[in-house]
């Protein structure tokens, strides 16, 4: 018994120690991140933990993509913008690759693309309620968002690493009045405690059940709907415009049917993408071979959604 206990006080020590390297790492890369300058940050409170390499390149983690086509001017257009994450902000791909660029020279207006690297509905709409963002992208009349699967994983919880737990937009939902309420972690314990393997691997777990359960399929739903709408009422009572919102459903998204009923209801435009092309876009050529989608994706796929959309 005596052993026994030896080996649990053991296995304790080395479970703390191991917690509280990855937390003083997490604090040494924060502090990194901190003496960027400005124009490497997001402009958001979010952190990647990964790279903090803002070089300009086409994979520049904490760092919007430069809009495409600013040069371009309609009397009757105004710009377009792109959020979702990183197949909105084109990942591995260069800026004339991506998108949002091909979308700026075929409708010849300009494209500002909001898209963060994994990323999603949380991260747009806390940036419709950021004043930062309308100081950085003008008066849109045209919002699309790009939505894959995983959104809806990243809608409940954190992304990969758990030392991030803290540091990714979250909002608590409520689905008695629809409301979303910033979540945010400020007693440095609690932080501490969200940021363990321990406590997020039951998150994880949690979060795969109410996925993958049809039980919650309409919570889920509903909540996806409400970020989205929410979305446009901020936007639309900002820039005091009505907004043609375009939802483009990339992949195979679990109960994509009853959440484009729904978005059609409230007078979105959703295209699903596997209903309009006749190849396999999780094949190659058009998918890179970390899955996310090539430019001959993009080359297939922007004629496409500009005559679906009616752009």
């Amino acid at each position: 018994m005596v052993r026994i206990l030896k080996y649990l006080f053991l296995f304790f020590i080395i479970i703390v120690f191991s917690e509280a390297v990855l937390y003083l790492s997490a604090s040494i890369k924060l502090n990194q991140f901190n003496k960027l300058s400005y124009s490497c940050k997001i402009n958001i409170p979010e952190l990647y933990l990964n790279d903090y390499e803002c070089d300009g390149s086409n994979n520049c983690y904490g760092k919007f993509r430069q809009p495409d086509g600013i040069e371009l001017k309609s009397k009757n257009k105004s710009p377009i913008v792109i959020f979702g994450g990183s197949f909105a902000h084109g990942d591995h791909l260069t800026q004339n690759q991506t998108f949002s660029y091909k979308l700026s020279k075929q409708l010849k207006r300009p494209v500002y693309n909001r898209g963060m690297l994994g990323r999603g509905l949380a991260t747009m709409y806390y940036q419709t309620t950021n004043d930062d963002f309308y100081n950085n992208v003008p008066k849109s009349d045209t919002v699309i968002y790009i939505m894959i699967d995983d959104h809806y994983r990243r809608m409940l919880s954190a992304k990969f690493h758990p030392l991030e737990t803290f540091n990714i937009i979250h909002y608590k939902y409520n689905d008695k009045t629809n409301d979303l309420k910033l979540d945010v972690c400020k007693n440095p314990f609690i932080c501490f405690l969200k940021s363990t393997y321990i406590y997020n691997y039951y998150k994880m777990f949690k979060v795969k059940i109410f996925i993958t359960n049809p039980k919650y399929s309409e919570k889920l739903i509903d909540m996806a709907l409400t970020y989205i709408i929410k979305s446009r009422e901020n936007l639309e009572k900002k820039w005091n415009k009505k907004i043609k919102f375009i939802v483009i459903m990339y992949d195979d998204i679990k109960y994509a049917n009853q959440l484009k009923e729904k978005l059609e209801k409230n007078n979105f435009t959703v295209i699903k993408l596997d209903e309009h092309t006749n190849v396999n876009l999780d094949e190659k050529p058009y998918r890179l071979p970390d899955l996310h989608p090539s430019e001959m994706a993009w080359d297939l796929l922007t004629p496409l959604i500009i005559k679906q959309a009616k752009l």
